[in-house]
């Protein structure tokens, strides 16, 4: 995929229409980043995209660790429990 997407470009594409397909741009992502790129502030939109993202992932972590959390301690108190003799 980055191979075929490096031809592309290489031949005079925009760097966008060369990820047309792309699995790994949400649709969503892949519009915003055809217009910058079209309006020629592709950087910018990167840069937004890329501290949207990590944002969405810390979000993500924080609410696994609220999850695991809770059952992390009931299982550590049922093996005191039953081992601490």
């Amino acid at each position: 995929m980055i191979r075929k997407a490096k031809e592309k470009v290489l031949s005079g594409e925009g760097m966008m229409k060369a990820f047309e397909n792309a699995f790994f741009i949400p649709k969503s992502s892949y519009q915003m980043l055809l217009l910058a790129e079209k309006s020629g502030k592709l950087s910018e939109a990167l840069i937004f995209l890329s501290n949207y993202y990590e944002k969405l992932q810390q979000q993500k972590l924080r609410m696994l660790i609220k999850l695991v959390e809770p059952a992390m301690i009931i299982i550590l108190g049922l093996a005191v429990l039953f081992f601490w003799q």
